[in-house]
């Protein structure tokens, strides 16, 4: 098994967050991104990183600026 990076559990985290704030679950973030609702578990509990186009499709979905996922 894979080990997680504490940049992974960083990003997770913000992406969890901004996904509360922005009243959405899982299910709808990754249908607004076009990703499943698994793959943003995975995004959130740090199993995976978002490929670049992704995070800017959850940026905008969540309405933050890009640099707020900068870990």
């Amino acid at each position: 098994m894979r080990q997680v990076s504490t940049q992974e559990q960083q990003l997770g985290r913000k992406i969890k967050l901004a996904r509360v704030e922005a009243d959405m679950s899982q299910a709808q973030l990754g249908k607004a991104v076009f990703e499943s609702q698994q793959m943003v578990s995975d995004w959130e509990n740090g199993v995976v990183s978002p490929r670049a186009i992704a995070l800017m499709r959850v940026a905008i979905a969540l309405s933050k600026p890009l640099d707020y996922f900068q870990v």
